[in-house]
């Protein structure tokens, strides 16, 4: 396929379902056939969000639709979700009770919305627990990171293994000096251990990417690898992907004297660091949020640009395999599709 071809999109359908509560929480997949599965959360009354949990058809229609809930009155949302290749699907959210603030729960559901088992996990003191990407392993384990507070105000990474029938295998935590850690995303190495990145704080106003590697036998610490960057500011990790090799690929952003540029780095399969490359198209903010690698190493970052003007617009990288820029291009229509 040509790179300099372009393609056209177009808005086919958009469909709704639900009642969403404001909090920014939701993500969706793809099954083996091709449907789409999304979950999210939609009032079923004032003030009291569940779960919701929706299977789509290629054209936008609903196959089925299904929500779960905690405790009575309380809000619980879902936040990631992933499948298998027989169909069955894996969601990660919060519930709330009246003895614990936000728990993780994973729950896991046959092709046609059947809930087979759920999990639930509660950190120190009853404080916040919260997901953010959830990863299958070859073995059907189930793999979960986000943070957990173990103070009231710092959160930690926090990571959980989650046997295929449902049982919690073990939890492990990551604080690098007692301040903010927020784990975004997790993958998998060459050898199945997982592997989880975000941002770390290093001072009280310094962040770092912080890539941890646990031990899928025990969840014992294995290396970490921190990009620390000279002078103030926050860098955050938000996507993750691997490449044929074992190489890790890290994206997200820098933020320096009030500007973020995209930031990408690459860890080699004995979890060296190799290269950190930036990426600012006019001095705005710029961010990425997705990441995939091709069969011949190259990398593609996806997120958005900001420009002077105020305006903002889609923002993909492609990158060779040492690092070094291909292209960049972004898009900006008057009148958009969607």
């Amino acid at each position: 396929m040509s790179t300099t071809g372009q393609v056209y999109v177009n808005k086919k359908w958009v469909t709704v379902n639900g009642a969403p509560d404001a909090v920014d929480w939701s993500a969706s997949a793809f099954d083996s056939d091709g449907n789409i599965i999304v979950v999210g959360n939609s009032f079923v009354a004032p003030g009291n969000p569940d779960i919701l949990l929706t299977k789509y058809d290629r054209n936008g229609d609903v196959i089925w639709s299904t929500t779960y809930g905690g405790s009575a009155g309380a809000q619980d949302y879902g936040a990631a979700l992933t499948t298998d290749q027989y169909g069955n699907i894996y969601v990660a959210g919060v519930i709330t009770s009246a003895t614990t603030f936000l728990d993780v729960i994973v729950l896991k559901y046959s092709p046609s919305g059947y809930l087979l088992w759920n999990v639930t996990y509660n950190g120190i003191g009853n404080l916040a627990d919260v997901p953010s990407s959830i990863r299958l392993a070859p073995d059907g384990s189930i793999y979960v990171a986000g943070s957990t507070y173990t103070t009231v105000t710092n959160p930690d990474y926090l990571i959980l293994k989650v046997a295929s029938t449902g049982i919690l295998v073990w939890s492990s935590i990551y604080d690098h000096v007692g301040l903010t850690d927020i784990g975004t995303s997790i993958e998998l190495d060459s050898n199945d251990d997982p592997v989880v990145t975000g941002g770390s704080a290093s001072s009280v106003d310094s962040w770092d990417y912080a890539t941890v590697r646990f031990n899928k036998t025990d969840g014992v610490e294995i290396d970490v690898r921190r990009v620390e960057i000279p002078g103030l500011g926050l860098d955050n990790a938000l996507a993750f992907a691997r490449d044929g090799t074992g190489g890790l690929f890290v994206t997200g952003y820098r933020e320096l004297d009030g500007s973020k540029d995209v930031q990408t780095i690459k860890l080699n399969a004995a979890f060296e660091l190799e290269w950190v490359v930036d990426h600012d198209v006019e001095g705005e903010d710029d961010l990425a949020r997705s990441i995939d690698c091709d069969a011949d190493g190259n990398i593609y970052v996806a997120g958005s640009s900001g420009n002077q003007d105020g305006g903002s617009a889609m923002l993909t990288i492609k990158y060779a395999t040492d690092g070094s820029l291909l292209w960049a291009k972004q898009f900006r229509h008057r009148n958009p599709t969607g």
